[in-house]
């Protein structure tokens, strides 16, 4: 392998970055990969179609088992293609079963559910590694690389299942709906051996797809990797280098020759000049004679004591600490029983005023279960304003269904639909004493309304409310039709003189 062919880039880069140079490399390649993969697992297809014996869920089980094998043959060719070979489909085939033969149990057996999948097969592919040395050799590329390697087997796995599910409602939309034959049901559960078949092999195209972008992105994982341990960017950098010197090496002789005449014949030799021993004795006791060199300090420092050190203040006895130890001991073992009770007791009495605390402060809950609100000691108030329409008397004609009528037939159903709306909870607070507040919501009034009022009248209200929310909410104008019944019934329920008490 010439790292000096290399195709791409040699530097570090994170693991996204990494990925994101893997999927650019299934974008440039992404032909003849395909092709590649459809090459290997076509055939394996159309055996399992044939066969007798296997039904259509086992087929899809069995395709789906086998995605190592077919992604062997693109492993091979990514890794010459990135060193600038780029072999014929024809050459690829030719080696597929020297490629595969010696991986085939492990990719199929113990290795087949390794998240990691991706990232481990350039080792036994490209490295001829097995047994010990491939598992140490595994547990040092992955220092870096495990979490970066599963994350993108774990995405590209539900990018290939959601390419599936589109596949099959694209089918779906292009047959005719008077057509039974063929649902999404049967499409992805194999039920039917026809639409089993062809739900097969739409996953069997949603893997081809798929499988350039997971085979790229892990080989680049392991190739940056690899650039990290063995420095090949550096490597390559330093042959660079030394290619360029290679073409210089003639005219760097002549100078360095020059500057070694010039140098001989300028600089002349200094002859050395060595003292006696007698001299050197006398030399080294004047030195030594100077101020610095006759000082003498005192330094104190702690010193640590270890435990031979004998020390007779540090000897004492700690047998009254052992026995008080035992005692508590002793004491809390005979009394846990009762100290259990009493935090039993505590946390029974914590959550029995807990749930009186919430049924007292949010009484609304009992609207759920069909029971009376716990009547609080504040007087109820009745209030001025709800969902931004006037609560009152006094903001309602005489004649509220002639009006309302006469809005409806001007086209203002929405003035004419409040009004209704409005003097119907004017007439529920009122006369008939539902206690709504200001926080109380249209579909809250319209719960209480079903708990406290008679049935015909529930729905009648439910019905009111529904359409005042598709109005006011979903700006859905209600047909003119719907809104004349609405105002002929509503003198039956709540027909009766208006007034606050």
């Amino acid at each position: 392998m010439e790292i000096e062919s290399i195709t791409t880039a040699l530097r570090p880069r994170n693991n996204w970055e990494t990925i994101d140079l893997g999927f650019n490399m299934a974008q440039q390649w992404f032909l003849p990969l395909i092709l590649l993969w459809l090459a290997a697992a076509l055939p394996a297809f159309l055996f399992l179609y044939l066969a007798p014996f296997i039904d259509v869920i086992w087929m899809g089980i069995i395709i789906w088992w086998l995605k190592p094998l077919f992604e062997q043959v693109q492993l091979y060719y990514v890794s010459r293609a990135l060193f600038g070979e780029f072999p014929s489909l024809r050459q690829v085939l030719k080696q597929y079963w020297s490629i595969s033969k010696t991986q085939i149990i492990p990719l199929l057996t113990w290795r087949r559910l390794s998240f990691s999948r991706n990232f481990n097969n350039p080792v036994a592919m490209l490295e001829g590694l097995s047994g010990k040395e491939r598992i140490k050799r595994l547990n040092l590329l992955h220092l870096t690389q495990r979490n970066a390697s599963q994350w993108l087997h774990i995405f590209c796995y539900t990018f290939e299942t959601t390419l599936w599910f589109g596949f099959c409602v694209l089918l779906l939309s292009l047959i005719p709906e008077n057509s039974n034959w063929l649902d999404f049901d049967s499409l992805t559960s194999y039920q039917d051996s026809y639409a089993g078949v062809i739900g097969c092999l739409l996953y069997l195209i949603a893997m081809a797809i798929m499988a350039p972008f997971y085979i790229c992105a892990g080989f680049a994982l392991y190739l940056t990797r690899r650039t990290e341990l063995e420095g090949w960017d550096i490597e390559l950098n330093f042959r660079r280098i030394a290619g360029r010197l290679r073409k210089l090496r003639a005219p760097l002789i002549i100078c360095l020759s020059w500057i070694g005449l010039t140098l001989s014949t300028v600089l002349t030799p200094v002859p050395a000049y060595a003292l006696g021993q007698v001299e050197s004795k006398e030399m080294i006791a004047e030195v030594l004679s100077q101020e610095q060199f006759g000082k003498v300090e005192t330094v104190k420092r702690w010193v640590l004591v270890d435990d031979k050190t004998e020390n007779k203040n540090l000897d004492f006895d700690l047998s009254w600490l052992i026995s008080a130890l035992k005692g508590l001991v002793k004491w809390f073992g005979e009394t846990l029983p009762e100290i259990a009770g009493l935090f039993k007791f505590l946390l029974w009495t914590i959550a029995i005023i807990l749930i009186l605390y919430l049924v007292s402060r949010f009484t609304s809950w009992l609207d759920w279960l069909g029971l009376p609100q716990i009547k609080s000691g504040k007087k109820y108030v009745p209030p001025s304003r709800l969902f931004g329409m006037e609560i009152n008397s006094e903001s309602l004609p005489e004649d509220i269904v002639g009006s309302v009528r006469n809005l409806i037939l001007t086209n203002q159903f929405r003035e004419a639909l409040s009004l209704l709306y409005r003097a119907s909870l004017i007439q529920l607070i009122y006369l008939h004493q539902l206690e709504i507040t200001e926080s109380t919501t249209e579909s809250e009034c319209k719960r209480m309304v079903s708990l406290l009022r008679p049935e015909d009248e529930a729905k009648y209200f439910s019905s009111l409310t529904q359409t005042w929310l598709f109005l006011a909410y979903a700006h859905e104008s209600p047909q003119k039709s719907h809104l004349i019944l609405l105002c002929d019934t509503w003198p039956q329920y709540y027909g009766k003189e208006h007034g606050t008490k």
